[in-house]
């Protein structure tokens, strides 16, 4: 972001010694980005450090963060609410479904009238999730292929933003390849400030194989499929209970889960407010 914030108040790799001024460009930079409370650019040699500092928001405004309520995001039995602000209109023990309202940005007042608030809460509830993982037996694997001969490699110059290819070409058209990458500056001119570095492409021919897994390990891969799962659910969950049933098919395996958890089912809808003439 730094990058591109110097690139368009027009310095970056390549600009022109002849006619530089740093306190010239940091105003523009500070003048462009709004996120940042400081910076300073220091040159030696052709290399140009880079120092910044953020800058410090305060926090937002209810009103500034506009009017919204808390609503759910799946069926649940509510067990908790950890209000920050708004109407709660949910308590312990309470049904609800999805896209039901739980904590609401609007107040009714019979002195002030209506008012909006940006509500905001975690909204714990009792909740049941189903995983259904199929792992098949038969399964396509790759083979990198040693007949190709040395993996095949491709070289680049980088100097300044131009790049020079001075390898030959690989010849891997339409050939399967992993590619590998890597950038190493050229350590040798690092103390003359160029910015020179070689930029090197592997590229791993393959064929595509069939292969078979036994049960155990389609099992195996079951099992660790429904852990990233369950691991994978926003805000993460508190299990109460698991229940696992499995089937073996000619041609696959398959693994059906119950899960009981207790999770936060709340998430924030903005509200559009429209003013009215009285």
């Amino acid at each position: 972001d730094i990058e591109q914030s110097l690139a368009a108040c027009g310095f970056g790799v390549g600009t022109p010694l002849r006619g530089f001024r740093a306190d010239v460009t940091e105003n523009r930079v500070l003048m462009l980005d709004d996120r940042l409370a400081w910076i300073s650019i220091n040159r030696r040699g052709t290399v140009a450090y880079v120092q910044v500092r953020e800058a410090a928001h305060a926090p937002e405004d209810e009103e500034e963060t506009g009017a919204a309520n808390v609503v759910a995001t799946r069926p649940g039995r509510i067990e908790r609410v950890e209000l920050v602000r708004g109407l709660v209109l949910v308590g312990k023990g309470d049904t609800v479904d999805e896209g039901d309202l739980l904590v609401s940005g609007l107040y009714d007042s019979n002195i002030y009238g209506y008012r909006w608030t940006h509500a905001e809460a975690r909204v714990y509830a009792r909740t049941v999730r189903e995983f259904h993982i199929t792992i098949p037996l038969a399964y396509e694997q790759k083979a990198y292929q040693v007949e190709y001969g040395e993996i095949l490699r491709e070289n680049f110059l980088k100097f300044f933003s131009k790049t020079i290819k001075f390898s030959k070409s690989t010849g891997n058209e339409g050939v399967l390849c992993d590619t590998i990458e890597s950038e190493r500056s050229m350590g040798i001119l690092d103390e003359v400030g160029f910015p020179i570095s070689i930029r090197t492409v592997w590229h791993l021919p393959y064929t595509v194989t069939e292969a078979t897994r036994t049960p155990a390990e389609a099992e195996e891969l079951a099992y660790f499929e429904l852990a990233r799962e369950i691991g994978s659910i926003p805000g993460g969950v508190e299990l109460l209970q698991k229940t696992v049933t499995t089937h073996l098919a000619e041609s696959e395996f398959r693994l059906d889960c119950t899960v009981v958890c207790i999770e936060d089912i709340g998430s924030t809808r903005p509200i559009d407010i429209v003013q009215t003439p009285d």
